[in-house]
């Protein structure tokens, strides 16, 4: 025996005939029948649309992280720059000192501070000699690995450390 048909309601309205399904009980336990058929539809899609979302959501916090980073690296190279032109008895550990104070204030370390001083006909001269017009540029760099998103790159095979090299330079006039 197959499912039920509703009875249906004739109605007249401008001389046509209109019919429509009653909403009885019968109408109902057959409609609820076919809904229950498709209840894992959802459970389906969610299962499909569920791991995009989140590796939509991982990557704007890794990239955050990676901004942020990107930020204290460039604001460490200024610090170290202007200790360099500010302090008159500044020298290449007095200046990795002041970058790596900063840096460790927002839980980093310094790859690599690199501190070059240029004259201004652009010949190289040490920290020491240098005098006021000389421009001072303090580079430091970090790498930044990504550590929600590291695993699944690799999973695809795009290496196996997988992040960005960060760095900036800052330079400035001696006074």
């Amino acid at each position: 025996m197959g499912p039920r048909v509703p009875e249906l309601l004739t109605l007249r309205m401008d001389g046509a005939d209109v019919r429509r399904p009653r909403a009885g009980r019968a109408y109902l336990r057959f409609r609820g029948r076919h809904a229950a058929e498709d209840s894992g539809q959802a459970l389906v899609e969610l299962a499909l649309a569920l791991p995009l979302l989140l590796l939509i959501l991982v990557g704007i916090f890794e990239f955050a992280r990676a901004y942020s980073m990107k930020q204290s690296i460039v604001n460490a190279a200024r610090e170290g720059a202007r200790t360099a032109v500010v302090q008159t008895t500044a020298n290449q550990t007095a200046i990795e000192t002041v970058i790596n104070t900063y840096l460790s204030s927002n839980n980093m370390t310094a790859e690599s501070v690199t501190i070059d001083v240029t004259a201004p006909d652009g010949t190289a001269k040490s920290l020491g000699t240098a005098t006021a017009g000389d421009a001072v540029s303090v580079t430091v760099s970090d790498r930044y690995d990504f550590i929600l998103l590291g695993p699944v790159v690799s999973l695809i095979g795009a290496g196996s450390r997988s992040g960005v090299n960060l760095r900036s330079r800052a330079t400035m006039r001696k006074e």
